[in-house]
């Protein structure tokens, strides 16, 4: 069956008790987080840390984020969950949805990803319009 974020969170959460959590994800997947299954619990779980790439902008904070966001990644140690921190990072514009997307439309996709999991996703026929 289907397996969420929010239950992986919840079990590390009981076997690291108080210690800090954090949750990694992209600016795309951190602007959908509405349609996550339970993804307000999210926070009773982890810190929430978006790594922003070049050209991908965050939709303006929802009023639920705004009193979670901290300026200091530090502050994350201060409390085992419940704080957004966004992570400026220089890397290429690469994101899973244009990967999809690419493979989909039968495009090129060597400059995206090692030819071994290319072959992988063609050898099991994944993303395939």
């Amino acid at each position: 069956g289907p397996s969420y974020m929010v239950d992986t969170l919840a079990t590390i959460r009981t076997e690291i008790a108080a210690t800090p959590l954090l949750l990694f994800i992209g600016t795309d997947a951190f602007n959908a987080l509405p349609c996550w299954h339970r993804w307000q619990a999210l926070f009773d779980y982890a810190h929430i840390v978006v790594v922003t790439r070049p050209g991908f902008k965050s939709e303006e904070l929802l009023d639920c984020y705004i009193d979670r966001q901290v300026d200091d990644r530090h502050s994350l140690k201060s409390c085992p969950s419940g704080k957004i921190y966004f992570q400026q990072v220089t890397q290429l514009d690469i994101s899973a949805s244009l990967i999809r997307k690419t493979i989909a439309e039968g495009k090129n996709s060597s400059f995206l990803l090692p030819e071994s999991v290319i072959e992988y996703i063609q050898a099991n026929g994944l993303y395939q319009a």
